[in-house]
């Protein structure tokens, strides 16, 4: 099983290595609004935002499916859902559904939705409003797999389909996740790397971008209402690298303190550093805070806080968990979520 250590070591170096050689290379714009489905960088694991979303080596579940796939692989069956209000009044629900098999590994759906509510629908000629209504939405849906290939060394991948829909146009591509955790026996470090959304690119089509053209205006006699259909620029997605460090602190037999950091890089900013800290007290009530997008050179906000309970009763393991983060002139959001392991 060494060979299973050295590519760990190998990818878990090159991943905090690769966004400095790519900073290296005289990047000096952040590409930021360069990429469609944003909404794939956003995770509703409460206890990941709390802690800065320094969670790729820290969270384990289902609900770790947007941190890392191989984060997955825990021995039991798990249930996870959330919710929150973003931005504009924006509606974000995600809900993962995970099963431990014997001696095969994890597998699981994670599904993740927004909703942008209804809009008028404007035109040049009347700004004010048609009179119509519009919505816009996005979905993805995937499918994980996670498998402990050694007891130090836990490999997950994802396959998953993501849609973006603006009133009667859509686009749509499949998109892969692959992520590695390392229980290092080095000071009991935990060690995550993940690459998220290696996928094709969105283009918009559908009934909206067909039009009547007029080949040459100028020509008497000719065609004027041609069908014609726009063409749309296409966009890829938000590729994400993230590797992470954690390590666990025992304070007597009921407390312990986790810490985490991770560098995260996306390919629509610069570079940056996520950081938390969590307390728990008899692995019953956790309390966390953090802070995300250290050293960017412009960071809305970053601050991030929260708790949760965990309780078991009978085969379940039930837990409730909160987090605020601030998003500066944007203000800040509050989510909540819910999950279950049951053994």
């Amino acid at each position: 099983m060494k060979i299973y250590y050295i590519l760990a070591v190998i990818g878990i170096v090159g991943m905090f290595l690769l966004p400095r050689s790519v900073a290296a290379q005289g990047k000096s714009l952040s590409n930021s609004g360069s990429v469609a489905a944003p909404f794939l960088m956003i995770s509703l694991d409460a206890r990941g935002l709390a802690m800065g979303n320094a969670a790729t080596a820290s969270a384990q579940g289902i609900e770790a499916a947007v941190w890392n796939p191989a984060a997955i692989a825990v021995n039991a069956h798990n249930f996870f859902i959330a919710h929150a209000q973003w931005f504009a009044d924006i509606r974000l629900d995600q809900a993962g559904l995970g099963f431990y098999l014997n001696n095969i590994g994890t597998i699981g759906v994670y599904l993740s939705s927004v909703n942008y509510g209804e809009m008028d629908v404007t035109t040049v000629v009347r700004p004010q409003g048609t009179g119509e209504r519009f919505r816009a939405s996005d979905f993805s849906l995937g499918a994980m797999f996670a498998r402990s290939i050694t007891d130090r060394l836990t490999l997950g991948m994802a396959v998953k389909y993501v849609q973006q829909i603006i009133w009667h146009s859509k686009a749509s591509t499949l998109a892969f996740d692959v992520g590695t955790l390392f229980h290092s026996p080095i000071w009991g470090l935990d060690f995550g790397v993940s690459i998220s959304n290696v996928g094709g690119d969105l283009r918009m089509q559908g009934r909206d971008t067909r039009v009547f053209y007029d080949i040459d205006p100028e020509m008497t006699g000719n065609d004027n209402r041609v069908p014609a259909r726009l063409e749309t620029e296409s966009w890829p997605l938000p590729l994400l690298m993230r590797a992470g460090i954690q390590r666990n602190f025992r304070l007597g037999q009921n407390h312990q303190i986790a810490t985490a950091v991770e560098v995260f890089y996306p390919s629509d900013n610069f570079e940056s550093v996520n950081a938390g800290i969590e307390y728990a007290i008899k692995k019953m009530v956790f309390f966390r805070v953090g802070y995300r997008g250290l050293f960017l050179p412009e960071n809305p906000g970053g601050l991030s806080a929260g708790m949760g309970v965990q309780y078991r009763s009978g085969r379940a393991l039930w837990s409730i968990q909160y987090a605020y983060s601030d998003f500066g002139l944007l203000h800040s959001i509050n989510v909540f979520s819910l999950s279950v392991n049951w053994f």
